[in-house]
């Protein structure tokens, strides 16, 4: 936190995928390797309202180019949470 309202987050994650068998009936077996990676940050405005912002990007290689990808995220929410 950098003030009591005020935060700033990182995440950072990694995933390596060994699938069993073959895909349509190839030699090779498929094998994916995962990465994201966000950085964020979120204002307490009041008791009850949370703005929080998002940017990231996760790319997904594949031994099977179908299953490629790269995702690039711009995410702005608001949350409130009523207290009765």
């Amino acid at each position: 936190p950098l003030t009591h309202r005020f935060n700033l987050f990182a995440t950072f994650g990694g995933t390596k995928s060994d699938y069993t068998g073959s895909f349509f009936g190839g030699a090779e077996k498929r094998t994916d390797k995962f990465s994201d990676a966000s950085l964020g940050s979120s204002w307490q405005v009041n008791k009850t309202w949370v703005l929080r912002a998002v940017v990231g990007v996760s790319e997904n290689t594949s031994n099977v180019s179908i299953f490629e990808y790269e995702k690039n995220l711009i995410m702005l929410t608001a949350n409130s949470e009523f207290i009765p």
